[in-house]
């Protein structure tokens, strides 16, 4: 995320808002574009954010993936459900 110069996207559940939220703080501070899909119940961090659907997340297991995509060029897809 620090690596952003210009924009970050995000699909984030709870554990990660809480995790992340005040880098995401901080990018929105430094004038990135922040913006997010929510999986879970939390308030949002600063920036751009729409909240998904609880039980679709669930169905589609979004509510278990952490997404970021830096500036359109790098990308981090973690699947967090501790499996394996």
């Amino acid at each position: 995320m620090d690596a952003a110069s210009r924009e970050l996207l995000v699909i984030i559940a709870d554990p990660e808002v809480e995790r992340y939220r005040m880098a995401l703080d901080a990018d929105c501070s430094r004038g990135l574009r922040v913006g997010a899909v929510l999986t879970g119940e939390l308030e949002a961090p600063s920036g751009l954010y729409t909240r998904h659907p609880r039980r679709e997340s669930e169905i589609q297991q979004l509510d278990q993936l952490l997404l970021i995509v830096a500036d359109s060029e790098h990308t981090l897809i973690a699947d967090l459900r501790g499996e394996g």
